[in-house]
């Protein structure tokens, strides 16, 4: 069994970037119906991808809240600014509308121009960026409370809580911006 100083050695000592993950040459369509290629989207600006899905009642709210301050936070970036992506985990549930409604309660501005955007799709197109992003295939409420930052191109990530403080996603950014 490993003790706990031993455990928290091992987490602070892993590497900034301790996941290389791979995006999935998929096309997604976003809250208003748009076709939006992840690769394209992901080219040339850092990202921010967290997994939601419009019928949650537990990580979701706090998370796309968490979300939106960050957007408020990168309001003042320069270009290119990091694009936040949130990807549906209920293909079935999260339609172009079901987005634009669950966007109305938060009061979300979406959008490339607003820096975030809303991502579902067909199963098998989204299952490839779930099993990319090491998310559960089961049940949308299995997720984890996690976002991830990625490298323009979307080659680096980073995996932290989906609770941290705006501000510090903001500087682990600033680390990763071109």
């Amino acid at each position: 069994m490993i003790g706990r100083r031993v455990l928290l050695g091992l987490l602070v000592a892993a590497p900034a970037w301790a996941q290389v993950v791979r995006l999935p040459p998929v096309v997604l369509v976003d809250q208003s119906g748009v076709r939006r290629d992840l690769g394209a989207v992901a080219a040339q600006r850092p990202l921010v991808l967290s997994f939601f899905f419009t019928g949650c009642t537990t990580i979701c709210p706090p998370q796309t809240a968490a979300m939106q301050a960050l957007q408020e936070e990168l309001a003042g970036w320069p270009e290119p600014r990091p694009l936040l992506l949130s990807v549906s985990l209920d293909p079935f549930g999260d339609t172009p509308e079901a987005m634009r409604a669950y966007a109305g309660r938060f009061g979300l501005e979406l959008g490339l121009d607003k820096g975030w955007l809303l991502l579902g799709g067909d199963p098998r197109t989204l299952l490839r960026v779930w099993r990319a992003f090491e998310q559960p295939e089961s049940q949308p409420q299995d997720h984890a409370a996690q976002i991830w930052l990625g490298a323009p191109g979307g080659r680096d990530w980073r995996r932290v809580g989906a609770l941290t403080p705006p501000d510090r996603l903001a500087a682990m950014l600033r680390q990763m911006a071109p």
